[in-house]
């Protein structure tokens, strides 16, 4: 292949080249804008490209506003750096490790390491949910199926309601 025919050929597909090359960029959050229906992200991608109003896609039922200096996968429809769309972002600073093969885990930035406000669905069927205060609200009513329940409190157990009903053909009771 002659000198001249490789020039042409590099000439003629530069601009496809630099389409695909700004397909896809990884960059840093430096603002997020959790106001509007459709999240907003400044993020700085290249050490001299930050982008403004770059919408973040969340999956249905879940959110999450992420700290300055968390990690963004951005795609730009046809390598055009107007119109950018995070698809994911990450944060390596608070994700739990550890984790086996199969578990998933929700969790804030609070404490890493595995012991702060998380919900973490482990192998064996068993969920784990750790946290400070639970708090519930069933406006109509809370049922718990199960062979048997623990109930475990260092300080005081209180039960205020206008009814208290027992059903059992063992009951032990005591009082200390």
């Amino acid at each position: 292949m002659n000198k001249d025919f490789k020039r042409y050929l590099a000439d003629i597909t530069r601009p496809m080249r630099s389409s695909i090359s700004n397909m896809v960029a990884r960059g840093v959050v430096t603002l997020v804008d959790d106001r509007l229906k459709m999240q907003d992200l400044q993020l700085q991608l290249m050490a001299d490209e930050l982008k403004d109003n770059i919408e973040r896609f969340q999956n249905y039922g879940f959110t999450a506003h992420p700290h300055t200096g968390a990690e963004a996968l951005t795609v730009f429809l046809n390598g055009n750096r107007d119109h950018g769309i995070t698809l994911v972002v990450d944060d390596r600073r608070y994700r739990i490790k550890g984790l086996k093969q199969g578990e998933v885990a929700i969790y804030t930035d609070e404490e890493s390491d595995g012991s702060g406000h998380s919900i973490t669905l482990k192998r064996g069927r068993v969920i784990d949910i750790r946290c400070d205060d639970l708090n519930i609200t069933a406006d109509s009513s809370i049922s718990i199926n199960s062979n048997s329940i623990s109930l475990n409190a260092n300080g005081t157990l209180t039960e205020n309601s206008n009814e208290h009903r027992v059903n059992t053909t063992d009951y032990e009771a005591s009082q200390s």
